[in-house]
């Protein structure tokens, strides 16, 4: 038997080895409200008082960051922070890097802290009016519907670490001071109150917050847990806007979604977390941005004419992979990761998981398939890609479908090395779980892995094909695991007929002699009153685009596919044996 003294020492060694609390991250929100001159109008929401306290903090330096801009788009910007600790005034110096894509605004504190950083007020007044910028949709920004929409990293300030915190967020309002219909939710839950162990630039900056006259499906009076088969939850599901529903079936699209989106957490091991779909207004077009287990769709009118059926689903789909599809720490270098994987396993995971049926599955990834050959950067080296991200929508596709098809051809790489034994669904989760261990995981992390099944040197020459803009062609039978085999064919390359800027200017330059948008009646110098999303038009050879001009005194609608008849070598996927 040991001694007691014995014993009490071993006792005070273990409390001293205890791992130490997290620090702490409290961020307030008050919604603050505007009166109206409309009679019998309720009051708007047009700012946020938000207030952010630190607590149990290291001397951190820097201690605060705050993206400027991600790609083109605009953050509320805070060029000094009001702050203070238990002594008093508590100061900031801050700089600037741009030495990336996204700058970001750092702050560091004068002095070492003593006791709690209280941050703010910071009184958060988004633009008025619809984005209309080509940027990621991450600004906060007023939604006519009545309300305000935005990540996180689109107004918050938060600690300049990528450790674990212990973070709540808290809406700061009684209920009798909103007015009838009015709630608050963010990515993070509904209710006044949400905490969650997490990483800030995770669970900070990818939230998304919503509060104004908020509209929910399922409706309020309903569970958001659906239950699988087995008996289990298959966590939270909504979908949340402003004001009069969007212009979809709402009721027919939520449950569909939700089986999707299940289907895309089962795959990754996670079939309880929760996943979140806001919805916001937009000038024109559509289109989407990832957060922490959740997404938002951005619509303008007419959005529904061209966004429908698979297509939204597909679109849905692809955000939520986004939650999984991870990397750490951040770099551009690696979006073809994050967006390849999330082109790749919206169509894989659900049918995987029995959602869509294999019509569904040959058809996407046939879509999928030719967008890489026919969107026109296939012989582009991906720093140039890199270089220029953001001037053109093909540029900023290249990431998905050049990642989706170097993925095709990693599990052809896979299945012949393995003999079918293992496939890139091993490698990719893999990845996922280096990840949630808070290992380092980016591109040379993906390779080391796909090296354990083909060897390092096959997989370092595959991603030199990917970087060098060779023609990238999957081995005939790299689907041979679904039944599906590939033939070589030829398509029409993607052609807008008109400079991709005439949709920003409103005005039609550089139209193109001969082409579709000029056969179908778009002429040079047309202005532009709405047009649809150039974005996607590219990821099916059948789709149209839509552009309204003015002509004659009123409207005329111009509707083309925008395809080139120059055509290109294409390779589509069929059913093995047809």
């Amino acid at each position: 038997m040991f001694p007691v003294t014995a014993i009490l020492y071993l006792c005070l060694l273990s409390m001293t080895m205890a791992t130490p609390p997290l620090p702490r991250l409290a961020i307030s929100l008050r919604p603050i409200f505007t009166s109206t001159n409309i009679s019998n109008s309720p009051p708007e929401i047009t700012a946020l008082n938000v207030t952010i306290t630190l607590s149990g903090i290291p001397y951190l330096n820097p201690m605060l960051s705050h993206i400027i801009n991600n790609g083109a788009t605009k953050t509320i910007q805070h060029p000094d922070l009001p702050a203070y600790d238990e002594t008093g005034p508590f100061l900031f110096t801050t700089y600037i890097d741009t030495n990336s894509s996204n700058a970001i605004r750092f702050w560091s504190a004068v002095r070492k802290p003593i006791g709690d950083v209280t941050v703010g007020p910071l009184i958060i007044t988004p633009p008025v009016g619809l984005g209309i910028g080509n940027g990621p949709r991450v600004d906060l920004r007023r939604d006519p519907g009545g309300g305000l929409v935005g990540l996180g990293e689109g107004f918050i300030p938060r600690p300049a670490v990528d450790e674990e915190w212990d973070v709540t967020v808290r809406w700061e309002f009684n209920e009798y001071e909103l007015p009838q219909g009015f709630r608050a939710v963010s990515s993070l839950g509904e209710g006044k109150e949400a905490r969650i162990i997490g990483r800030p630039g995770r669970v900070v900056d990818k939230t998304y917050f919503a509060v104004g006259r908020v509209g929910r499906w399922p409706p309020w009076d309903q569970d958001l847990v659906q239950a699988d088969e087995g008996g289990k939850g298959n966590g939270e599901f909504a979908m949340y806007w402003m004001g009069d529903p969007p212009p979809w079936d709402m009721d027919a699209l939520g449950k569909r979604v939700r089986n999707l989106t299940a289907a895309v957490r089962g795959f990754f091991g996670e079939p309880q977390d929760s996943f979140r779909m806001f919805w916001r207004r937009a000038a024109r077009g559509y289109g989407g941005a990832g957060g922490f287990r959740s997404f938002m769709l951005e619509y303008a009118e007419f959005s529904e004419e061209e966004l429908t059926g698979e297509a939204l689903e597909n679109l849905i789909a692809h955000e939520s992979i986004h939650g999984y599809a991870l990397m750490n720490p951040v770099r551009q270098e690696d979006v073809w990761y994050r967006e390849g994987i999330a082109v790749y396993y919206a169509v894989v995971a659900p049918f995987l998981a029995g959602s869509v049926d294999k019509s569904y599955l040959l058809r996407w990834m046939n879509n999928n398939e030719q967008a890489y050959y026919t969107g026109g950067t296939t012989n582009l080296t991906w720093k140039y890609v890199l270089d220029h991200y953001w001037t053109s929508t093909a540029l900023a596709r290249t990431s998905y479908y050049r990642g989706f098809i170097y993925l095709a051809y990693c599990e052809g790489l896979i299945n012949k090395a393995t003999n079918g034994t293992k496939s890139l669904d091993d490698v990719v989760i893999a990845l996922y779980r280096r990840y949630k261990a808070e290992y380092p995981t980016q591109t040379e992390h993906f390779l080391a892995v796909l090296g354990e099944y083909v060897g390092m040197e096959v997989a370092e020459t595959s991603f030199k094909l990917f970087t060098d803009g060779d023609l990238i062609v999957p081995a005939a039978d790299s689907l041979v695991r679904f039944g599906m085999r590939m033939k070589r064919t030829s398509c029409e390359k993607l052609e807008l007929g008109f400079s991709e800027g005439s949709l920003g200017t409103g005005i039609i330059t550089d139209l193109v002699p001969g082409s579709r948008a000029e056969e179908a009646g778009l002429r040079e110098g047309d202005k532009v009153v709405r047009s649809g999303g150039f974005s996607t038009t590219g990821d099916s050879l059948n789709n149209t685009l839509k552009v309204v001009v003015k002509r004659d005194g009123g409207e005329a609608a111009i509707v083309f596919r925008p395809r080139s008849r120059e055509t290109v070598d294409c390779y589509q996927w069929v059913v093995d044996g047809q």
